[in-house]
C-alpha cells in the first residue's frame, strides 16, 4: 500500500521493473536458442543428431516398445549402439553378468553393460594405473509401458554424440590428458544393478576417477547439472570455465542429497568416483509413461544435453589426475567390491559425503558463479549485524519503535505461516483434482503431481503467497504510528527474516544457503549504509527511501538468483509441495520496497 508523500514508490516501480527484465531474461535464457543440424562438423554436439540417435534407440513400428530387459526392444538398442560405436571406429565390449533383483532378492537378473574406451587419451593411457580415466554414462533399459525416449535413449544419444565429438576433437588437436570409457549400463530400472555389475567386476572401474552421468525425468527442458561428487570447488571450477550454457546450482544438489532416490550416479560416487548428474526434468507428465516417446523429445533439450555432456566430460578429461582426484573416503582402486555393498540399495538411501567446499550457481546459462561455502555462516553472521546496526542508528534517530518492529515481525511471521497453509490446502485440493482411479495405483510415480498447466499453477500459487504477505504488510502500515515508521520497520524485519534464514540454512545445509545469504547480505548491507548516510545528513534522499534503496538491492539480487530457478522447482515438485512454493512467494515478497 502506498500514501501520499511516500518516497519509496518509485523505488517500487523500479524494482518491479527489473524483476520483469530478469524474469523475461531468465526465459530467454532457458536453453540454446537453436539446435545444430546433423550435417554440422563433427568436433561440434549437435542436437539433430541426438534426435536420430534417441530414435535409433527408440525405434519406431513394433521396436518402439519398452527396453526391458530380455526383450526383443533391449537387444536391439544394445546392437544400435554397438554398431554406432563400430561407426565412429571404436570397439565396444559387452560386459554381462547377473544380479540379484532389488526387489525380487530370489531372482537373479542377466545384464549386459556396454563399455567402450573412446581413444582420445594419451597413447599407452589403457596400460597405466591410478584413477587416470573419465566415463560418461547413461543407461539403455526403460521401465514396462514407456518407450523410454527421456529416459534414457536421450541420456544414451547424448553420449554416443559426446563421444563422437570427443573423438574428433582429439584428432584435431591432439589427445586429452585422460582416456574417456563410454559407459552404457543396464538395469538401471531394476534398481542400478548395472552400474553396481560395472564397478563391482569390470577392471576399468577401478581406474575411473569421475563420470559425467546423463539421465531424465522428462523430455523437456534444459539439461540441469543437479548433483557432484564431493570435490566441488574444482568441479564448480569446471562448470564455470567450460559449460556454453551452464544450468545448475548447490541448491539443487543439495535438495537431491536429502531426497531417498538415486541414478547410476550413486553407485559410481560410492565407489569412490567424482563427476557430475546432468539431468532434464521439463514436462515430466511423461516420466515412466507411454508417452515418453521421441515425439515428444524436446530438439533445443537434446541440443543442451549434448552440449553439457560434451563440455563436461572435455573439461574433466583436459585436467591432469592429481587436479580431480575425489576426495571420498571409500577408495574403490583397492577394493571395488567393497566401495558398493552388495546389501546396500543405492534407491533407498541418498550418498553419504562430506560438506562441499563450494556453493555455486548460473547466471541465466551466461556462466556459473561459485563461493567457498565456509564464507556461508560469515556472510549470514554479517548480514545479521549490519541489520542490528541499521537498527539502532533507525531507533537512535527515531525513525522506528520496537512497536512497529514487533507489528511488521508480527505481519511477517503470519505472512509466511498463512502462505504455507493456504498452499498446503491447494496442495490437496491439487490432489483431489487431478487423481483418478488410473493412477491411485501408481502412487509410488506420484503422477498427480504432474498434469498439464501445473507450471502455471505453481506460478499462481506463488502470485498468491506473494500477495498474501504484501496484504498483511499493508495492515501493518495503516497500524503504524507513522509512514517512516512502518517502512523502515518493515526493511528491518524483512532483513532479519532473511539474514536468520540464511544462518540456519548454512549450518544444516551449506550448499543451499548461497540463495538466502547473497540477498539477505547485500540489503543489511545497504540498510547500515543507508541508515548511517541518513543519520549524519551526507545524503540528499530522505530516510524512508534509505530504506526502501536496501530492500531494492536485496530484491534484486534474489530476482536473480531465485527466478532461474522456479521452472526447475516446479517441474521437479510439481504440485506436490505447493506450501513450499506459497511460502516462497511470500518471502521473496517481503523483499519488495
Amino acid at each position: 500500500m502506498m500514501m501520499p508523500g511516500d518516497p519509496s514508490l518509485r523505488v517500487r516501480i523500479r524494482t518491479l521493473a527489473i524483476v520483469a527484465v530478469v524474469a523475461l531474461v531468465a526465459s530467454w535464457r532457458m536453453m540454446p536458442s537453436q539446435v545444430v543440424p546433423a550435417d554440422a562438423p563433427a568436433v561440434e554436439a549437435s542436437g539433430a543428431r541426438v534426435m536420430d540417435g534417441v530414435r535409433g534407440v527408440v525405434g519406431d513400428g513394433a521396436a518402439g516398445a519398452a527396453r526391458t530387459i530380455g526383450s526383443d526392444a533391449h537387444a536391439r538398442a544394445v546392437q544400435y549402439v554397438v554398431d554406432q560405436l563400430k561407426a565412429m571406429g571404436v570397439t565396444a565390449e559387452l560386459q554381462r553378468g547377473e544380479m540379484p533383483s532389488r526387489f525380487k532378492r530370489s531372482e537373479r537378473v542377466q545384464l549386459v553393460n556396454i563399455v567402450a574406451p573412446l581413444g582420445v587419451g594419451p597413447e599407452g593411457a589403457a596400460e597405466s594405473g591410478g584413477r587416470d580415466l573419465v566415463a560418461i554414462a547413461a543407461h539403455i533399459d526403460s521401465v514396462p509401458g514407456a518407450p523410454g525416449a527421456g529416459d534414457d535413449a536421450l541420456g544414451v544419444a547424448s553420449a554416443l554424440e559426446a563421444a563422437r565429438a570427443l573423438r574428433a576433437r582429439a584428432q584435431a588437436n591432439g589427445p586429452f590428458a585422460r582416456e574417456v570409457v563410454l559407459v552404457i549400463t543396464d538395469g538401471e530400472e531394476l534398481g542400478l544393478l548395472g552400474a553396481e555389475l560395472f564397478c563391482r567386476e569390470h577392471q576399468l572401474a577401478p581406474r575411473i576417477g569421475a563420470v559425467v552421468n546423463l539421465d531424465n525425468r522428462g523430455t523437456s527442458g534444459p539439461a540441469f547439472i543437479f548433483e557432484t561428487g564431493p570435490d566441488t570447488t574444482a568441479l564448480a571450477e569446471i562448470m564455470a570455465a567450460r559449460v556454453p550454457h551452464p544450468r545448475t546450482t548447490s541448491l539443487a544438489a543439495t535438495i537431491y542429497e536429502w531426497m531417498p532416490n538415486g541414478t547410476d550416479f550413486t553407485v559410481f560416487r560410492e565407489a569412490g568416483m567424482t563427476g557430475f548428474n546432468v539431468a532434464c526434468i521439463g514436462s515430466p507428465r511423461n516420466y515412466h509413461q507411454p508417452t515418453d516417446t521421441p515425439e515428444n523429445v524436446d530438439p533445443l533439450t537434446a541440443q543442451h544435453m549434448a552440449q553439457t555432456a560434451l563440455a563436461l566430460v572435455e573439461g574433466l578429461a583436459s585436467v591432469p589426475v592429481a587436479e580431480t582426484a575425489p576426495t571420498a573416503t571409500v577408495s574403490a582402486a583397492e577394493s571395488p567390491a567393497a566401495a558398493v555393498p552388495a546389501a546396500a540399495s543405492p534407491q533407498s538411501a541418498a550418498p553419504q559425503s562430506a560438506a562441499p567446499q563450494s556453493v555455486w550457481f548460473d547466471l541465466f546459462g551466461f556462466g556459473v558463479a561459485h563461493l567457498p561455502a565456509a564464507w556461508m555462516r560469515l556472510g549470514a553472521l554479517m548480514a545479521l549485524a549490519w541489520t542490528l546496526f541499521g537498527t539502532v542508528i533507525a531507533l537512535r534517530c527515531r525513525w522506528v519503535r520496537w512497536s512497529g518492529i514487533l507489528l511488521s515481525l508480527g505481519a511477517a511471521v503470519a505472512a509466511i505461516a498463512v502462505a504455507a497453509l493456504v498452499g498446503w490446502g491447494a496442495t490437496h485440493l491439487a490432489r483431489a483434482a487431478f487423481t483418478d482411479e488410473s493412477l491411485k495405483g501408481m502412487a509410488r510415480q506420484q503422477s498427480w503431481i504432474w498434469p498439464h498447466g501445473y507450471l502455471w499453477i505453481c506460478a499462481g500459487v506463488t502470485l498468491l503467497g506473494a500477495c498474501i504477505a504484501l496484504a498483511l504488510r499493508a495492515v501493518a502500515v495503516r497500524a503504524s504510528e507513522s509512514l517512516v515508521n512502518a517502512r523502515w520497520s518493515h526493511v528491518i524485519v524483512a532483513m532479519t527474516v532473511w539474514s536468520a534464514i540464511a544462518l540456519a540454512v548454512a549450518i544444516v545445509a551449506p550448499g543451499a544457503s548461497v540463495v538466502f545469504m547473497l540477498p539477505a547480505c547485500l540489503g543489511a548491507f545497504m540498510l547500515a549504509v543507508g541508515a548511517l548516510a541518513a543519520s549524519r545528513m551526507l545524503v540528499a534522499w530522505p530516510t524512508v527511501a534509505s530504506a526502501a534503496q536496501a530492500a531494492f538491492a536485496a530484491m534484486l539480487v534474489a530476482a536473480i538468483i531465485w527466478l532461474p530457478l522456479e521452472p526447475a522447482l516446479a517441474d521437479a515438485f510439481g504440485l506436490s509441495m505447493l506450501a513450499v512454493t506459497a511460502a516462497r512467494g511470500a518471502l521473496l515478497a517481503l523483499l519488495l520496497p
